[in-house]
C-alpha cells in the first residue's frame, strides 16, 4: 500500500531473528520474515502531515489528551521523533501544530502524575517525564538494559497514581515489570523475569475495591501483581490463551471486571475474585488484541474484529453471547 518510505530492522518476538519493516507512504508498516512474504498484515501508525515512519522506537496510534493549553496530541513514528502537537485549531484539512518534539522519546503515555499530566516515555535507557506543555523534563529513572515492551502505564496506589510501571524486555525472551517512583526518581521495585513467549500484554486497575491498582498480565498463568509491594501472586486456572492481552473494566455492573480476550479461544470474563464469569464461543479466529469495551442502549459489549474479514464481532458484556 504506497509507497516504502523507509526499512529498519524489526526485533520482534514473533520469529526467532530479526525481520525487516517496511513503512509506507500510506501511513502502514509491513513486517518481512526471512522469506520477504509479510507476516502482520497492516498496522496503521499515524497520519502522512508529520511523516509515517522512521527507524527506532516504538511505534503505535496518536495519543489524545488536554491540558491547560488546550486539546494536545502525542504523535510517534514522525521524522521528528515522537511529537507532542496543539489540536486546538485542527482539522481535515490542518494537521495539529507542533508544541515540542523528541526525536529519542519512545513508548510515550500521557500519564496524570500527582496534580498534572506528563509525557512519560523511555529515553537512552531510562524513563522520563516531560511536561506536555514544553516538553521540559521533570523526572529521569535509569533502567537495567533491556527494551520497552508496551508503554507506560498508571499505578494508583490509596487513589493517588504515585507509581508507573513499564513491561520490559531482557535478553529477548523474557519480560520483568519494574514500578516507577517519579517523585523519587528511583525504581520502587522490579519483579522477577517472565518468559516471553511471544505474545505479552498487561492491564492495571483497582480490580479488588481497596484503592490499590492491581498489575494484571497473562504469560502462562495469570498473574496479579501489587502496586504498592510489587510482589506478584498467581490467581485461577486460566491456560495461556493465544494473542492474550488483559483489559479492566465493568462488563457486569458498575464495578470492575477482567476480561481475557484471545486469539485462539473465546474471551473469557474473570470476576473480581478471579472465577470465571462467562467463556465466549469462539466461532471463528478473533483478533484478539483489538478488542475494545462499549456501550449500547445502556448496556455493555465487548467488540472485536475477526481475522481476515470486514466484519466486527460483537459479545454481551453481562453473558459474553454472540450477538
Amino acid at each position: 500500500v504506497g509507497k516504502v518510505t523507509g526499512a529498519m530492522s524489526a526485533n520482534l518476538a514473533t520469529r526467532p531473528y530479526d525481520q525487516v519493516a517496511l513503512g509506507t507512504s500510506e501511513g502502514v508498516v509491513v513486517v518481512l520474515n526471512r522469506f520477504l512474504e509479510p507476516t502482520n498484515g497492516l498496522t496503521w501508525i499515524d497520519g502522512t502531515p508529520l511523516g509515517t515512519f522512521v527507524g527506532g522506537g516504538q511505534i503505535s496510534a496518536p495519543l489524545v489528551g488536554s491540558d491547560g493549553a488546550g486539546p494536545f496530541v502525542v504523535l510517534t513514528g514522525t521524522t521528528l521523533g515522537t511529537v507532542v502537537a496543539d489540536a486546538r485549531w485542527a482539522s481535515w484539512i490542518l494537521p495539529p501544530l507542533p508544541r515540542w518534539w523528541r526525536e529519542s522519546l519512545a513508548s510515550p503515555s500521557i500519564l496524570e502524575t500527582g496534580s498534572e499530566s506528563r509525557i512519560v516515555g523511555i529515553e537512552n535507557q531510562a524513563m522520563v517525564a516531560r511536561a506536555t506543555t514544553t516538553g521540559l523534563k521533570s523526572s529521569d529513572v535509569a533502567l537495567p538494559a533491556g527494551s520497552p515492551w508496551g508503554t507506560p502505564v498508571p499505578l494508583s496506589i490509596n487513589g493517588v497514581n504515585s507509581r508507573v510501571g513499564i513491561d520490559w524486555r531482557v535478553d529477548g525472551t523474557q519480560i520483568i515489570q519494574i514500578g516507577v517512583d517519579l517523585s523519587n526518581d528511583d525504581i520502587a521495585w522490579q519483579g522477577q523475569p517472565i518468559a516471553l513467549s511471544g505474545f505479552f500484554g498487561s492491564s492495571a486497575g483497582d480490580l479488588d475495591g481497596d484503592g490499590t491498582d492491581e498489575w494484571l498480565s497473562l504469560s502462562g498463568t495469570l498473574l496479579s501483581r501489587n502496586s504498592a509491594s510489587g510482589s506478584a501472586t498467581s490467581q485461577g486456572s486460566y491456560p495461556q490463551l493465544g494473542y492474550s492481552l488483559p483489559m479492566i473494566a465493568p462488563f457486569q455492573g458498575a464495578t470492575p471486571d477482567l476480561l481475557l480476550q484471545s486469539g485462539g479461544q473465546g474471551a473469557k470474563l474473570v470476576k473480581n475474585d478471579y472465577s470465571l464469569a462467562w467463556e465466549s464461543t469462539a466461532t471463528e479466529a478473533l483478533n484478539g488484541m483489538a478488542g475494545t469495551r462499549t456501550t449500547c442502549g445502556g448496556a455493555t459489549r465487548f467488540v472485536t474484529p475477526a481475522v481476515k474479514s470486514a466484519h466486527l464481532r460483537a459479545y454481551e458484556g453481562a453473558t459474553g453471547n454472540l450477538l
